[in-house]
């Protein structure tokens, strides 16, 4: 994909923020966007029920986020 295809599909997920309840997000008041080639590496339980996701700077390996999904019920989830 191609920066100007990434930044909007992007903007497509990023869009889901501002309508949300008690987010203030506003895709207008963030006008500056940076593309960052980047991995993500996971941490699982055996079960898959948990993890740990770090994103990280493909190229410098820098830490870009970090989120940990705790076990229980997802949207879209699948039983193993």
């Amino acid at each position: 994909m191609t920066n100007d295809e990434l930044i909007a599909t992007a903007t497509e997920h990023a869009r889901q923020f501002e309508g949300a309840p008690n987010l203030p997000a506003s895709l207008d008041a963030l006008p500056v966007i940076r593309v960052q080639e980047a991995v993500v590496v996971y941490f699982e339980s055996p079960r898959r029920d948990q993890y740990i996701q770090i994103s990280l700077d493909r190229n410098t390996g820098d830490f870009i986020s970090a989120c940990y999904v705790p076990p229980g019920p997802r949207v879209g989830a699948t039983s193993q």
